[in-house]
Formats: structure tokens, C-alpha cells, sequence
């Protein structure tokens, strides 16, 4: 954040050591819906 004055305000978090693990589980949980979606778009409708 950058005030009109010049000063800037600097701002640390902490974070679970997990963390990374879980945003990757959570990339490939998406990717693999996206999959089946992007399937699902492509096959024939049942008829009946």
C-alpha cells in the first residue's frame, strides 16, 4: 500500500506449512471436474 506521502506499509503472514500441499490438492480436484465437465459437453445426449 502506497500512501500519497510516500510512506509504505509492509504486511507478513503466517501460513499452515501445509498449505501448499493443499492448494495443489485442490488444483487437481478442479482440473479433474473440469475434465469430466469437458466430457460430459462432448458426448452424445441419451435420447428417450
Amino acid at each position: 500500500m502506497l500512501r500519497a506521502d510516500g510512506a509504505t506499509l509492509r504486511l507478513t503472514f503466517e501460513v499452515s506449512a501445509t498449505l501448499h500441499a493443499e492448494l495443489q490438492e485442490l488444483k487437481e480436484s478442479i482440473d479433474g471436474t473440469r475434465t469430466v465437465s469437458q466430457i460430459r459437453a462432448r458426448s452424445p445426449r441419451p435420447t428417450g
